[in-house]
């Protein structure tokens, strides 16, 4: 069975965001989002790589429990946009490894 890579999980969470939805949608999209970061970031901790500080800064920005309020959409995509572009990295540099 192949396993689905999460850049591609992430970029289709990110496009469904970018259509009107409602909240219930947007939070469950910080939880995608925040368990997928942690979980690269805790792999690129134990790497030794520097890449796990933007983890966990991404963790931070998307978790639930305390949402951080960015204001507009526009901010949202533009981080959705970086958060996508971290997982691809990360991704690429835990399968060199």
């Amino acid at each position: 069975m192949n396993k689905i890579p999460l850049t591609v999980v992430s970029l289709i969470v990110f496009v469904v965001s970018l259509l009107p939805m409602p909240y219930g949608f947007y939070f469950i999209t910080r939880i995608v989002f925040a368990i997928i970061c942690g979980y690269l970031a805790y792999k690129l901790f134990f790497l030794g790589n520097l890449l796990w500080l933007i983890g966990l800064g991404l963790v931070i920005l998307y978790n639930p429990l305390i949402p951080i309020h960015l204001g507009e959409k526009t901010i949202w995509i533009v981080m959705n946009i970086l958060s996508c572009g971290f997982i691809y990295c990360s991704e690429s540099k835990l399968k060199d490894d």
